[in-house]
């Protein structure tokens, strides 16, 4: 990529940074990961472009800065969640609250994180047969990831906690409605 691609990428920022700033509150606007700012989550990923030889495609380099690589979506989450946590929205198939939605991609993260190359799947959220009054209400999640052992779920527990949820590890526990081996979360 070139300088003048570069350009057009910071102006298309620009553009994004003031349409946000008319929407949603300071508080909630673009922050970046782990504490950087927008600004310097920017730069990082110009870098990653440059150190990379400056070939990277536009829609490449959107993915450095977005931390999940969904096309914005934790930005749309985060807005939705900020004004209506309880607005009922479908998260990758699923049917859950806003806020239930933002905790779990704060959740894929931290898995990522801990354990990468994983793969980790929603088995039911607002469906299913659930004992828990939770899952109608749309702030319960099942969900599994691959490869896991019976060692591991006890991390991704403390991931699930860290993430805002309550866990439950079907992985070690049961339940009446249990089909196999997941962890279940609800929202605290």
């Amino acid at each position: 990529m070139n300088f003048e691609g570069i350009s057009r990428i910071q102006a298309v920022m620009a553009r994004i940074k003031e349409i946000e700033s008319r929407f949603t509150p300071p508080s909630q606007q673009c922050n970046g990961i782990e504490g950087h700012s927008f600004d310097a989550h920017l730069a990082m990923a110009m870098d990653q472009n440059l150190s990379a030889g400056g070939n990277v495609s536009p829609s490449q380099m959107y993915s450095f800065m977005n931390p999940v690589g969904m096309g914005g979506m934790s930005a749309w989450l985060g807005t939705v969640a900020a004004s209506n946590p309880e607005k009922v929205i479908d998260y990758k198939g699923f049917r859950m609250q806003a806020q239930t939605a933002v905790k779990f991609e704060k959740l894929e993260r931290l898995i990522a994180v801990k354990f990468p190359g994983r793969e980790i799947s929603i088995t039911s959220s607002m469906d299913g047969k659930h004992m828990d009054p939770n899952h109608p209400a749309g702030k319960a999640v099942d969900f599994v990831v691959s490869g896991l052992t019976k060692d591991e779920s006890r991390t991704v527990e403390e991931l699930c906690s860290q993430a805002g949820f309550k866990p439950y590890n079907e992985y070690i526990n049961s339940s009446p409605y249990k089909t196999g081996d997941h962890m279940h979360v609800d929202v605290i």
